[in-house]
This record gives C-alpha cells, sequence and structure tokens, in this order.
C-alpha cells in the first residue's frame, strides 16, 4: 500500500503527475498560487501585507491575492495547511498501515513562501513586532524593521564602511 499526501501546488499542476503510481493520493488544495478559491481580480487592500505599490494586476500582486482568498475561511492553528496535511497523514496511517508494506510520502510545502504562521506563534517570538506581516517576504528589510532597528543598521554600516 502506498500513499502520497500533499498541499504542494507544483506537484499538481497540469501534466506534473507526481502522483502517478501511488495506491492512494490527497491534495490539500489553497496553497501558494493555487486556484482554490475564485479569484479574478486583484482589488484586497494589502497594505497589512506590504508597503511597496505593486501593480494592479501584476503576476506578485495577482499571486497573493489569489493565496489571501484561499485561506480567507481559516480561525485557528488547526486549519493551517501544515495542520491540514499533517492531519490527513495520520487519518492514512490509521486507515491503511495495518497493510503490510506500505509506505506513506507526507510533503508539506511550508516552511515556503508564503510564510503564514498562526498569530500565537508570531506573537509568542517577537511580542513587540509592530511592523507589517511578512508572508510574503520583500528583500528589503526596511519593509519590517522598526526605525530604531533601522538607526541601529546605518551605523552599522558606517562603522563596517568608514570611506562613506
Amino acid at each position: 500500500m502506498t500513499g502520497l499526501i500533499s498541499d504542494i501546488y507544483h506537484m499538481m499542476k497540469p501534466g506534473k503527475n507526481f502522483h502517478r503510481g501511488f495506491h492512494s493520493w490527497e491534495w490539500i488544495r489553497g496553497q501558494e498560487c493555487d486556484p482554490f478559491v475564485p479569484t479574478s481580480v486583484s482589488n484586497l487592500d494589502l497594505s497589512r501585507y506590504m508597503r511597496r505599490n505593486l501593480p494592479e494586476n501584476g503576476p506578485f500582486r495577482l499571486m497573493f491575492a489569489q493565496y489571501l482568498n484561499n485561506r480567507a475561511w481559516w480561525r485557528s492553528e488547526f486549519d493551517h495547511y501544515a495542520a491540514q496535511v499533517m492531519r490527513c497523514a495520520a487519518g492514512w496511517l490509521k486507515r491503511y498501515s495495518h497493510r503490510k508494506p506500505w509506505m506513506l510520502w507526507v510533503d508539506p510545502f511550508d516552511p515556503h513562501e508564503p510564510r503564514d504562521p498562526p498569530a500565537e506563534y508570531v506573537s509568542a517570538y517577537s511580542p513587540e513586532y509592530e511592523g507589517i506581516d511578512p508572508i510574503r517576504p520583500s528583500a528589503f528589510t526596511a519593509d519590517y524593521a522598526p526605525p530604531r532597528i533601522q538607526a541601529h543598521q546605518g551605523s552599522l554600516r558606517r562603522q563596517m564602511h568608514p570611506c562613506r
């Protein structure tokens, strides 16, 4: 008995067929830019997640809007994709592990972007953070760092580069 359980959108794109050859497989829908919930326009307010203005219908904005719509129903840690994958895997083991031999491939997409931990973990590890939610990381630390950290980084740069 073999099984595959994953939430990796790229494994299930047309023509990929990663599930071929398994006795059973389950795909947890909605991760990243999976068109799970119909999202035709990117009219969501993204200011909570990014400071930079992106083109109205640019690919990055559309992909991010798709992800936010896919997970709009979440209410707790129980709803996150990694939790769904692990619950599904536990269910598979309960149903089929008595059939010997067996192999289960469990492949969650997390911790890849979008990095979207439950709120209780964010507050436990970064209780004083007041910046934007870094679900889709920016390459610019200025998008996340409070002014006092930015000032400290500036002084470090001056110490490292005395000629400037």
